[in-house]
């Protein structure tokens, strides 16, 4: 049985994966902005699956949802990055409103929710998985800068966590 901290769950991708892995019988902290959005979904999976609000930027709310699974399930083996914010306007189109809630999400967003649960995830030799919005592929300039920019941080932290592991 895997413990899995999955952000983004009040819709599509997020939402779906949480269920998938609590009907397989594994435990499930799903998250969203919006917790009550998604309170109905954990009814079935009785201990199995909790929700708790997220709004992933928010650095003392990642910590939160990290210590929260830990006190609930005892590790994390498993945290998805899949919150996520998209604009399909051209560069010169989208405005700062439009594109600067992308980057807090996709790009701040997906760092502290990762930072949040390293710690755990290093001690447990945990995986995660962070879903990329489209990989440069004609969302708009903007969707494709955000895009890289996780792409980035997901390189950079393939190597980073290494050399503080106690396996390694």
């Amino acid at each position: 049985m895997k413990t899995w901290l999955v952000t983004g769950c009040s819709s599509g991708f997020g939402q779906r994966l949480a269920l998938a892995a609590a009907r397989r019988g594994d435990q499930v902290i799903a998250t969203a902005r919006t917790v009550e959005l998604i309170e109905a979904m954990a009814a079935p999976f009785a201990s199995r699956m909790i929700t708790l609000p997220l709004d992933v930027p928010d650095a003392a709310a990642a910590g939160s949802a990290a210590s929260k699974a830990v006190e609930t399930f005892g590790e994390v083996d498993v945290l998805v990055n899949n919150a996520g914010y998209g604009s399909s306007g051209a560069l010169e189109e989208d405005t700062l409103e439009e594109y600067r809630p992308m980057f807090k999400v996709n790009v701040f967003g997906l760092t502290e929710s990762t930072r949040a649960a390293l710690p755990v995830l290093r001690r447990e030799g945990g995986t995660i998985v962070t879903r990329s919005p489209g990989a440069g592929g004609g969302g708009g300039g903007c969707d494709d800068a955000a895009t890289m920019a996780v792409e980035g941080v997901s390189e950079a932290l393939a190597g980073e966590p290494a050399p503080f592991s106690s396996a390694g």
